[in-house]
């Protein structure tokens, strides 16, 4: 990543939530738990649990939790829309990924967009579209969700199911071969655009007015043409996180709380 394109994605990802924390007075969680995010790469290790800090602020307006952020601009009882910002981290390690030492590195993207929710008696629904404005991939992503809150008060399950579409230029960005990276094993491949189905499970358990047990999991299915490139040895993920938070304060349940 050049350095103009470095000191432009971390300036934007710190300036975002410290703009918002200024102007609206919230409420602070943190905690620690794990998380398990297999690489779809070649020669990347396999299921490895990896301790995670949680931290997440919430404001009437803002709010923002594993490195992910949002704005409200316009919303109602049952539905809003959000500015919305997140860190992406598609890319392989080379230092965990020893068939791919060669191959230059996939950088970490700033992308911006909007997120519309829509609150129904029979779940929430959820849309969003994103654009890199990093310079890193120069792609887009939407995506759509159906997910459905079950249980009480106290304690939550949230199945859920959606699409995510993401363009050509960011799966030939993280996905595709170039012509001087090619080997006899893994040949010169230009990724397309791809279209992923997910499944996923939201788990929340509250066990006092401060502290509270949430776990996620989710398994998506990998379209062909991120699955066809030579570097890609799987056809879905599953990543899930599981950890114990403390939340400071705040009378109506947390925003990450919701599917």
């Amino acid at each position: 990543m050049r350095i103009e394109q470095r000191m432009k994605l971390w300036t934007c990802a710190v300036l975002l939530p410290l703009t918002a924390m200024s102007a609206h007075a919230g409420t602070w969680s943190v905690g620690l738990g794990a998380a398990v995010a297999p690489s779809p790469f070649v020669g990347a290790e396999d299921f490895q649990l990896q301790p995670i800090p949680f931290v997440a602020y919430e404001s009437k307006k803002f709010n923002f939790a594993a490195g992910e952020a949002g704005f409200e601009l316009f919303g109602g009882e049952q539905w809003s829309l959000e500015l919305t910002g997140m860190i992406r981290f598609e890319g392989f390690d080379r230092e965990q990924s020893t068939a791919l030492s060669g191959f230059e590195r996939r950088d970490p993207a700033l992308d911006l967009g909007f997120n519309f929710g829509f609150e129904t008696a029979f779940g929430m629904l959820e849309a969003q579209a994103l654009v890199d404005v990093s310079g890193v991939h120069e792609g887009q992503e939407a995506s759509l969700a159906w997910r459905v809150p079950l249980g009480s008060e106290r304690v939550m399950v949230a199945p859920g199911a959606g699409v995510v579409w993401k363009s050509q230029a960011l799966v030939d960005y993280y996905y595709g071969v170039r012509a001087q990276e090619a080997t006899a094993e893994y040949a010169e491949y230009e990724g397309r655009a791809a279209t992923n189905v997910f499944v996923s499970v939201l788990t929340t358990l509250q066990f006092s007015d401060r502290l509270w047990l949430l776990a996620d999991l989710n398994v998506q299915q990998l379209d062909d043409p991120i699955t066809s490139s030579p570097i890609v040895d799987v056809d879905h993920q599953v990543s899930g996180m599981v950890g114990l938070l403390y939340r400071f304060g705040g009378s109506d349940a947390p925003k990450w709380r919701k599917p």
